[in-house]
């Protein structure tokens, strides 16, 4: 009787360490994609930053030759 006490302890605790992993590792996951997330907006917001500076010195140009 003991044993099987024993061993079903043993099997909750290794369940609940389990779950927890699982949780851990669920969390880590969500973090990464919100990282993720961030430096890709960071990227588009620099290539759109890029862009229109590279815009503005052409329309720059063309205005000092007046077009």
């Amino acid at each position: 009787m003991a044993e099987r006490k024993s061993a079903f302890s043993q099997y909750r605790v290794d369940l609940s360490g389990q779950m927890n992993n699982n949780e851990a590792d669920r969390t880590k996951a969500k973090h990464e994609t919100i990282i993720e997330g961030k430096k890709t907006r960071l990227m588009i917001d620099q290539e759109r930053n890029r862009i229109q500076m590279i815009k503005a010195q052409k329309l720059s140009g063309v205005q000092s030759l007046g077009v």
